[in-house]
């Protein structure tokens, strides 16, 4: 597509041809990562598997949030056998996941123009929005001190996460490194440098999120409309 969607920007625009593509043929398979329930099933396996490398259940679950599903499933998963797992989101702005505006995004991977159904907001304890220029030095300084080659938003939620580490002492933190560093090699990697905030700033709002800055809120699993609605009074 070479036309956004007036509201749901290019995601919507391809969510729309999809959705034309099939009706013009008779057997179309089109995975749906945004409303299909099983996205979020499918992640119960993930989940035995880290149970089985940490011989313990995560304190906190860190992940970056596109279609929601791999923080949703872990997060019900863990709260199985812990309840009170945290469950941390990490988008950026120009995305319209956590009450902010929908427009233009600087990263690919995270974020997203369009709302998912999957995406139980209830669900979430905490949301911080990284700027694409943080979220892109963040990979480059993991590879950098920690040798670890992943992409963008692995770097994103490393970052957040080793700042809940410092927060949350002999705490079992988990950070979902969902994406490689191999298909950013000619953008992310081909540059150097970069700086990435020391720690967030707390805002009570999404809204007072300032875009530049790395900020964070306490979500307290509650539900967009309860969220929004107080910004509103």
């Amino acid at each position: 597509v070479e036309v956004p969607h007036p509201k749901g920007g290019f995601q919507q625009a391809r969510l729309d041809r999809l959705k034309k593509l099939a009706s013009e043929h008779p057997h179309p398979f089109i995975p749906h990562p945004y409303d299909d329930p099983k996205i979020v099933k499918a992640y119960e396996p993930v989940a035995e598997s880290i149970f089985d490398s940490l011989d313990a259940v995560p304190d906190v679950l860190v992940d970056v949030t596109g279609s929601g599903g791999s923080l949703m499933g872990l997060s019900r998963a863990f709260r199985a056998e812990k309840p009170e797992t945290q469950a941390v989101a990490v988008d950026t702005y120009g995305s319209c996941l956590f009450g902010r505006t929908a427009g233009e995004r600087g990263v690919s991977g995270m974020g997203n123009s369009v709302m998912p159904e999957i995406l139980d907001h209830s669900k979430v304890d905490e949301v911080h929005w990284m700027p694409s220029d943080q979220v892109d030095a963040s990979a480059r300084k993991l590879l950098r001190e920690r040798g670890l080659f992943g992409g963008a938003t692995t770097g994103a939620a490393t970052h957040v996460g080793l700042w809940k580490g410092r927060q949350c002492q002999d705490s079992t933190i988990l950070c979902v490194g969902a994406d490689s560093g191999w298909r950013y090699k000619d953008t992310v990697f081909s540059q150097e440098g970069g700086n990435v905030d020391s720690k967030p700033r707390k805002v009570d709002r999404p809204r007072a999120a300032r875009s530049g800055r790395w900020c964070y809120m306490t979500w307290g699993r509650r539900s967009l409309q309860e969220v929004t609605k107080v910004e509103e009074e």
